[in-house]
Protein backbone atom coordinates (compact mmCIF):
# COMPACT_ATOMS: atom_id res chain seq x y z
CA UNK A 1 0.00 0.00 0.00
CA UNK A 2 2.81 2.34 0.62
CA UNK A 3 4.08 1.61 -2.29
CA UNK A 4 0.68 2.58 -4.36
CA UNK A 5 1.28 5.91 -2.32
CA UNK A 6 4.54 6.86 -3.40
CA UNK A 7 3.89 6.36 -6.27
CA UNK A 8 1.01 8.58 -6.60
CA UNK A 9 2.83 11.21 -4.26
CA UNK A 10 5.57 10.77 -7.10
CA UNK A 11 3.40 11.47 -10.24
CA UNK A 12 3.59 15.10 -11.26
CA UNK A 13 0.55 17.48 -11.18
CA UNK A 14 0.68 18.13 -15.35
CA UNK A 15 -0.19 14.14 -14.87
CA UNK A 16 -3.00 14.44 -13.10
CA UNK A 17 -4.20 17.81 -15.09
CA UNK A 18 -3.86 15.46 -18.51
CA UNK A 19 -5.91 12.98 -16.69
CA UNK A 20 -8.53 15.46 -15.69
CA UNK A 21 -8.82 17.39 -18.95
CA UNK A 22 -8.69 14.00 -20.77
CA UNK A 23 -11.39 12.15 -18.32
CA UNK A 24 -13.81 15.40 -18.85
CA UNK A 25 -13.08 15.48 -22.94
CA UNK A 26 -14.04 11.90 -23.10
CA UNK A 27 -17.14 11.68 -20.80
CA UNK A 28 -18.31 14.57 -22.73
CA UNK A 29 -19.17 12.68 -25.70
CA UNK A 30 -21.20 9.95 -24.12
CA UNK A 31 -23.99 11.99 -25.61
CA UNK A 32 -24.69 13.49 -29.07
CA UNK A 33 -23.50 16.89 -28.59
CA UNK A 34 -22.82 20.08 -30.96
CA UNK A 35 -19.73 21.61 -30.01
CA UNK A 36 -17.06 24.49 -31.73
CA UNK A 37 -14.94 22.62 -34.59
CA UNK A 38 -11.70 23.84 -32.11
CA UNK A 39 -12.78 21.91 -29.39
CA UNK A 40 -12.47 18.76 -31.32
CA UNK A 41 -9.33 19.23 -31.53
CA UNK A 42 -8.09 19.35 -28.19
CA UNK A 43 -7.42 15.79 -27.42
CA UNK A 44 -6.32 15.25 -30.75
CA UNK A 45 -3.07 17.99 -30.36
CA UNK A 46 -2.48 17.06 -27.09
CA UNK A 47 -1.75 13.42 -28.29
CA UNK A 48 0.35 14.20 -31.26
CA UNK A 49 2.38 16.90 -29.35
CA UNK A 50 2.98 13.88 -26.39
CA UNK A 51 4.03 11.54 -29.24
CA UNK A 52 6.77 14.11 -31.05
CA UNK A 53 7.84 15.45 -27.24
CA UNK A 54 8.45 11.57 -26.44
CA UNK A 55 10.55 11.53 -29.86
CA UNK A 56 12.65 14.60 -29.62
CA UNK A 57 13.22 13.65 -25.87
CA UNK A 58 14.35 9.93 -27.04
CA UNK A 59 18.38 9.43 -26.32
CA UNK A 60 19.88 6.98 -28.92
CA UNK A 61 20.83 7.08 -32.35
CA UNK A 62 18.15 9.64 -33.87
CA UNK A 63 17.71 7.81 -37.20
CA UNK A 64 17.27 3.89 -35.13
CA UNK A 65 14.74 5.96 -33.17
CA UNK A 66 12.73 8.08 -35.60
CA UNK A 67 12.74 4.67 -38.26
CA UNK A 68 10.87 2.99 -35.21
CA UNK A 69 8.71 6.02 -34.18
CA UNK A 70 7.53 6.07 -37.47
CA UNK A 71 6.53 2.42 -38.08
CA UNK A 72 4.80 2.50 -34.82
CA UNK A 73 3.25 6.19 -36.18
CA UNK A 74 2.09 4.56 -39.35
CA UNK A 75 0.28 1.81 -38.23
CA UNK A 76 -1.58 4.38 -35.28
CA UNK A 77 -2.58 6.03 -38.42
CA UNK A 78 -3.93 3.39 -40.27
CA UNK A 79 -6.19 2.29 -37.47
CA UNK A 80 -7.21 6.31 -36.83
CA UNK A 81 -7.92 6.88 -40.49
CA UNK A 82 -10.39 3.69 -40.71
CA UNK A 83 -13.24 3.89 -38.53
CA UNK A 84 -16.03 5.45 -40.33
CA UNK A 85 -17.13 9.24 -39.28
CA UNK A 86 -20.64 10.23 -39.03
CA UNK A 87 -20.70 14.24 -38.42
CA UNK A 88 -22.61 16.94 -39.09
CA UNK A 89 -21.07 20.56 -39.90
CA UNK A 90 -21.87 23.83 -39.73
CA UNK A 91 -19.35 25.88 -41.55
CA UNK A 92 -20.65 29.32 -40.75
CA UNK A 93 -20.54 28.42 -37.41
CA UNK A 94 -17.49 26.28 -36.98
CA UNK A 95 -19.98 23.90 -34.99
CA UNK A 96 -19.78 20.08 -35.56
CA UNK A 97 -22.40 17.37 -34.19
CA UNK A 98 -20.81 13.95 -32.85
CA UNK A 99 -23.11 11.27 -31.86
CA UNK A 100 -22.44 10.37 -28.22
CA UNK A 101 -19.93 7.24 -27.44
CA UNK A 102 -17.90 6.17 -25.00
CA UNK A 103 -15.19 5.25 -27.42
CA UNK A 104 -13.28 8.34 -27.49
CA UNK A 105 -13.25 8.14 -23.68
CA UNK A 106 -11.91 4.50 -23.70
CA UNK A 107 -8.78 5.48 -26.45
CA UNK A 108 -7.57 8.00 -24.62
CA UNK A 109 -7.57 6.95 -21.09
CA UNK A 110 -5.75 3.58 -22.57
CA UNK A 111 -3.12 5.54 -24.12
CA UNK A 112 -3.00 7.16 -20.81
CA UNK A 113 -2.91 4.12 -19.04
CA UNK A 114 0.10 2.80 -21.18
CA UNK A 115 2.08 5.98 -20.78
CA UNK A 116 1.66 6.06 -16.94
CA UNK A 117 1.96 2.02 -16.41
CA UNK A 118 5.23 2.64 -18.32
CA UNK A 119 6.63 5.48 -17.04
CA UNK A 120 5.83 3.97 -13.29
CA UNK A 121 7.33 1.01 -13.82
CA UNK A 122 10.09 2.77 -15.58
CA UNK A 123 10.65 4.43 -11.89
CA UNK A 124 10.21 1.68 -9.99
CA UNK A 125 12.80 -0.78 -11.96
CA UNK A 126 15.65 1.55 -12.72
CA UNK A 127 17.53 -1.47 -14.45
CA UNK A 128 14.86 -1.93 -16.90
CA UNK A 129 14.13 2.14 -17.48
CA UNK A 130 15.54 1.73 -20.64
CA UNK A 131 13.53 -0.90 -22.04
CA UNK A 132 10.00 0.71 -20.78
CA UNK A 133 10.98 3.84 -22.67
CA UNK A 134 11.72 2.22 -26.06
CA UNK A 135 7.96 0.95 -25.12
CA UNK A 136 6.79 4.40 -24.26
CA UNK A 137 8.41 5.44 -27.13
CA UNK A 138 5.98 3.08 -29.39
CA UNK A 139 2.93 3.82 -27.18
CA UNK A 140 3.58 8.03 -27.62
CA UNK A 141 4.30 7.17 -31.73
CA UNK A 142 1.00 5.15 -32.05
CA UNK A 143 -1.03 7.78 -29.92
CA UNK A 144 0.25 10.58 -32.30
CA UNK A 145 -0.26 8.37 -35.22
CA UNK A 146 -3.48 7.15 -34.42
CA UNK A 147 -4.65 11.08 -33.91
CA UNK A 148 -2.98 12.20 -37.53
CA UNK A 149 -4.84 9.91 -39.03
CA UNK A 150 -7.78 10.29 -37.41
CA UNK A 151 -7.26 14.31 -38.23
CA UNK A 152 -7.07 13.67 -42.01
CA UNK A 153 -10.21 11.62 -41.80
CA UNK A 154 -11.60 14.37 -40.47
CA UNK A 155 -10.34 16.67 -42.61
CA UNK A 156 -11.76 14.73 -45.20
CA UNK A 157 -15.58 14.38 -43.63
CA UNK A 158 -15.43 18.22 -43.12
CA UNK A 159 -14.95 18.88 -46.93
CA UNK A 160 -17.38 16.86 -48.59
CA UNK A 161 -19.84 17.24 -45.60
CA UNK A 162 -23.24 19.40 -46.46
CA UNK A 163 -23.54 22.06 -44.74
CA UNK A 164 -26.34 21.73 -41.74
CA UNK A 165 -27.65 24.56 -39.05
CA UNK A 166 -26.64 23.52 -36.03
CA UNK A 167 -26.60 25.22 -32.43
CA UNK A 168 -24.62 24.82 -29.80
CA UNK A 169 -25.79 22.58 -27.51
CA UNK A 170 -26.71 18.95 -26.61
CA UNK A 171 -30.31 19.14 -27.90
CA UNK A 172 -30.72 18.25 -31.48
CA UNK A 173 -29.42 20.32 -34.30
CA UNK A 174 -32.09 22.56 -36.31
CA UNK A 175 -31.43 21.46 -39.68
CA UNK A 176 -33.60 21.69 -42.36
CA UNK A 177 -35.33 18.14 -43.73
CA UNK A 178 -32.76 18.62 -46.48
CA UNK A 179 -29.73 18.57 -44.55
CA UNK A 180 -27.87 15.66 -44.25
CA UNK A 181 -24.98 14.14 -42.39
CA UNK A 182 -21.54 13.60 -43.30
CA UNK A 183 -21.12 9.90 -43.23
CA UNK A 184 -17.65 8.36 -45.65
CA UNK A 185 -16.89 4.93 -44.92
CA UNK A 186 -13.20 3.99 -46.10
CA UNK A 187 -12.78 1.88 -49.46
CA UNK A 188 -9.95 1.17 -51.10
CA UNK A 189 -9.12 4.43 -52.88
CA UNK A 190 -9.98 6.56 -50.06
Amino acid sequence: MNRVADVLQGTPAWAYALFALLFWLGSRRFKASTIPVGRLWIAPCAFIAWGLVALVQRGGEIDNVALHWLFAAALGAIGGALPRMVVQIDRGRSLVRLPGSVTPLLRYLALFAAHYALNVAAALQPQMHDRFMQWDLYVSAVGAGYFIGWALRFAQVYRRAPHTELRRSDAAPSASPMAKSASITPTASG
